[in-house]
């Protein structure tokens, strides 16, 4: 509880610096930021079919879940198709932040790239709070591969979703903020492919 609550000042008080997308531009242009983000949460589930096919396994949804039908899943296979789609918001989101801070820095993202880093954001938010336990969820599977809590696991999830939200929303962001976001994410990926 106390890692939510730090969570949300710290997503509340990073809108105080001047900002790059601001909610007018969302207002302005709803339907490109929404359909980026309903893109983002696509490409986070996309990430776990492409992973699951290629480890030859069949993919289903129940009750909101996928499912994967196939044999007995190795350790290292459940913890590569478990973390496979924060695995590829990261990677997408890492490609459109650090293309537009690199050609456009300090001039908000266009509607539908800002929709879809929010779709990034949506979906550690949900996964930081109302599908951190849930059975047949990302976290519990890669809970149950590593051994470490789906606490543990949030905080993990949390440091590049809070710095991610920074990169999206301020203007003049520190040079470390994109490196430690890259750096977190590119750790966490390496890790669940070197199990």
């Amino acid at each position: 509880m106390r890692l939510l609550l730090a969570v949300a000042l710290i997503v509340l008080a990073l809108p105080l610096w001047a900002q790059a997308l601001t909610w007018d531009d969302i207002n302005d242009h709803p339907t490109p930021f929404l359909t980026g983000v309903a893109a983002g949460v696509l490409a986070h589930e996309l990430g776990h079919v492409i992973v699951a096919n290629s480890e030859g396994y069949s993919v289903r949804m129940v009750d909101g879940s996928l499912i994967y039908a196939g044999p007995p899943m190795s350790p290292a296979q459940r913890l590569q198709i478990s973390s496979a789609g924060f695995q590829a918001q990261w990677l997408l989101s890492e490609a459109i932040l650090l293309d537009h801070e690199a050609r456009h820095p300090g001039e908000p993202l266009n509607p539908t790239a800002a929709g879809v880093v929010a779709g990034h954001l949506v979906v550690s938010a949900a996964y930081l709070t109302v599908l951190r336990n849930q059975p047949h969820g990302d976290l519990r599977g890669v809970s149950e591969t590593t051994g470490l809590s789906t606490t543990e696991l949030s905080a993990l999830l949390a440091l590049p979703a809070v710095l991610d939200y920074w990169r999206l929303t301020a203007k003049d962001v520190p040079a470390w903020v994109p490196m430690v976001s890259a750096t977190s994410k590119g750790v966490g990926i390496g890790a669940c492919w070197r199990w």
